[in-house]
Parts: C-alpha cells; structure tokens; sequence
C-alpha cells in the first residue's frame, strides 16, 4: 500500500510538470526563439545563469552567472546548460549540466516553461527570474 501512495505521488509530480510545459507549449501568446537569452535568477537559492545565442538558426548555451548557496565559486562562468531551443510556445528544451567539483558534465535533456508575459520560467518546482 506504501508504495502504490508513493508511485501516486511520483504520478502527480510528473502530471504537474508536464502541464507547465504543454501550456506553454499550447500559449498563444507570440514566442521567439531569442526570448529565452538573458539572465536568469533563482531567488531561494541564488544561482543566476545568463542564456545567450538562443536563435532560430542557432543552439544556445547557459553560463552560471552566480553560484548562490548552491555551487562552489569555482563553478562560476562553466556552462551549465547546452542546446537551449524553442520547442513550441513558450517551452524550451536543453540539457543540464552537472557539475562535479572540478568540471561540467553533460547531461539529460531539461524543460524550461515559461511564462506569457516572459519574466519567469519554470524547470521542474524551481521558478527562474528574469533580471
């Protein structure tokens, strides 16, 4: 019984993510591919990166701006995303990069919905501030 209450709960987390991306995916509100470019901050944490590049003809990349509570300052300017594209809407796609102590490694394709009026998007719970 435990774990048919734990799988219900890993359900709706993955349901509530999914909805994020399919509206902003479905948003009629009118998307660029360069809307994503800037820097973003999240504010519980403090990590900022800054997207830049993001076109219709180019990927683009993510560079930690700020480590906040999270990274070392060493991690500070590492790529930490690759390959941000509009998929459709206001959703993006990239993959996330972790970092080990030492280095960036990449790794699997992330979501990034955001918001109509483009001062936020979501990845996973995490809400990401334009600045």
């Amino acid at each position: 019984m435990k774990k048919l209450f734990l799988y219900s709960i890993i359900a709706m987390l993955f349901i509530g993510c999914s909805k994020d991306a399919e509206d902003s995916a479905n948003s009629t509100s009118s998307f660029k591919d360069e809307d994503i470019n800037g820097i973003w901050k999240e504010s519980g944490s403090g990590v900022a990166f800054r997207i830049t590049g993001t076109s219709s003809t180019v990927y683009g990349n993510a560079y930690l701006n700020q480590a906040g509570n999270v990274f070392p300052s060493s991690a500070v300017g590492g790529r930490c995303m690759s390959e941000v594209e509009m998929v459709r809407g206001g959703y993006y796609e990239a993959y996330n990069w972790t970092y080990t102590g030492t280095t960036w490694v990449k790794g699997g394709v992330i979501g990034l919905a955001m918001n109509d009026a483009k001062t936020y998007f979501k990845i996973g719970s995490k809400f990401y501030y334009r600045q």
